[in-house]
């Protein structure tokens, strides 16, 4: 087989892809409940049929010379062979078998979030949990050894980073980051700042108006409404979701600036190599830094939130006349270190905490003969000496998160490096544009839009992890940007 048929090969594949991504979206935000059980088979047919399709192109895609190949076409067989050695890795049996109980799962912590009941879910998610470490054991060759296991499960998501790499980095900012929050933690409850309660509906003109200015192509996209706030498509089908029911409207802007900065990453892929594994994104990691640009870092700046204030008050007042904010109560609600459990909640300097908190549990949960039933335990424990916070709620706790329950183990180490990685980005950025806040103030983000846009999703899959940084930034990964945000409100140039 030639390289151009495989080319061809993983254009089909990529087409199954994007119909799964739509079926799943659909799942989120219009489908039916009735609809669970056929839509799990659905899904799970599309599952076996892409995996079999990439195990039929393993040998032919290992056959293939590329001693005559440029760099990006050698890049695109480097990712062709990952993805067929995931493939061929896992019986066809235990793909849909997951992919189902994944499903169930899902309709079960739905229902559980709603009641506030976590045995409502725990069967499902112990079939979820059982599947995974045989799904991982597969994976990583390696049945005994769970840290082989959950490497493989995150590798899957960011390759090019160890688990020993994240282990050593997270262990590294630990102790700054929970005695800087120790030294700063506000214990009063926080209040919504935007206490209007304003249904989505009602606010969907002002996160459209945000999303506009933020460069999202409508186009090529659309805003709905789901449980948990979430980003799906690639390039010409790229869709976003607020919160159904959230009681911040604050909260809801910047879920929906986290998902826009998704979106933007990949709306920017080039349209050349759309349909290949090199012209993919390149992890999760490196996406959550594009979304977290935006919220923690972009959003943050001063001119940014006297955009997001005005922007704010005139949607809000044609509701409530009497509303006021300003940039500098934006300010102040934002870069207050709250005691919150909620992660899509926290401050910016604890949010890292709650992803590290999530790391250890996630490990425990591959460990053989973990049982379901005793998450909330372990939850509450490492709350405890994380986050010096319990809470009886187990919607503030285990169920806050969808990600266990749709199968995504070894996910959540992509925010913590997604975090680090932002805080760099941003500070190279800044240097690269110059002085922005006349721009910034106006909702104009053209610029560091454009810097994203030639620096990290142009370049697609082309690099590995670490190149890909060093050609942004200069240098590798490095913590001491996140460690400065410890400390600095903002960056200005």
């Amino acid at each position: 087989m030639s390289y151009q048929q495989l080319k061809n090969a993983f254009s089909h594949y990529y087409r199954l892809h994007n119909i799964h991504a739509l079926l799943s979206w659909d799942r989120e935000v219009h489908m039916p409940q009735g609809a669970y059980d056929q839509r799990g088979k659905q899904l799970a047919t599309l599952t076996a049929l892409m995996q079999t399709h990439l195990r039929d192109q393993a040998p032919r895609v290992n056959a293939l010379d590329t001693s005559t190949m440029d760099a990006v076409d050698r890049a695109n067989i480097r990712e062709m062979q990952r993805l067929c050695h995931q493939a061929t890795a896992i019986d066809p049996g235990l793909d849909q078998a997951r992919e189902t109980a994944i499903n169930r799962c899902l309709q079960h912590w739905y229902q559980a979030r709603e009641a506030g009941d976590f045995n409502i879910v725990t069967q499902s998610l112990q079939q979820v949990i059982d599947l995974t470490q045989t799904y991982a054991q597969c994976l990583a060759q390696s049945p005994k050894d769970s840290s082989s296991c959950y490497e493989a499960l995150a590798q899957s998501f960011q390759p090019g980073f160890s688990l020993t790499q994240t282990q050593t980095l997270f262990s590294h900012l630990q102790t700054p980051l929970t005695t800087y929050r120790q030294q700063h933690l506000n214990k009063s409850p926080k209040k919504s700042l935007l206490s209007p309660k304003i249904s989505a509906d009602h606010s969907m003109p002002l996160m459209q108006t945000i999303a506009g200015h933020m460069g999202y192509d409508f186009n090529r996209g659309l805003i709905a409404q789901s449980a948990h706030p979430f980003c799906s498509g690639m390039h010409h089908d790229v869709r976003i979701t607020i919160k159904r029911q959230s009681t911040d409207l604050l909260s809801n802007i910047m879920a929906l600036i986290h998902e826009t900065g998704h979106a933007l990453y990949e709306q920017g892929l080039s349209y050349t190599w759309l349909d290949q594994p090199v012209g993919q994104t390149a992890g999760m990691a490196v996406h959550e830094s594009q979304s977290l640009f935006w919220e923690h870092q972009l959003a943050r700046h001063p001119s940014s939130l006297e955009f997001l204030s005005r922007t704010i008050h005139q949607n809000v007042s044609t509701h409530y006349p009497n509303f006021t904010v300003s940039a500098a109560m934006l300010n102040q609600h934002l870069d207050t270190v709250t005691d919150t459990p909620i992660r899509v909640e926290a401050d910016r300097r604890s949010y890292l905490l709650h992803i590290i908190h999530r790391f250890h549990i996630e490990q425990a949960m591959l460990e053989p003969g973990f049982k379901a039933r005793d998450l909330p335990d372990l939850w509450q424990h490492y709350s405890q000496v994380l986050l010096d916070h319990v809470s009886n709620d187990p919607r503030q706790g285990c169920l806050q998160d969808v990600h266990w329950y749709a199968g995504l183990f070894g996910y959540f180490p992509c925010y913590g490096l997604g975090d680090i990685l932002a805080a760099q980005l941003y500070h190279h950025c800044l240097q690269a544009i110059g002085p922005q806040e006349e721009a910034f103030s106006k909702g104009d983000f053209s610029a560091p839009r454009r810097w994203l846009n030639s620096h990290i999703h142009q370049k697609a899959s082309q690099l590995s992890f670490q190149d890909l940084i060093v050609s942004a930034c200069g240098e590798p990964l490095d913590s001491r940007y996140y460690l400065n945000t410890l400390t600095t409100p903002f960056e200005f140039i």
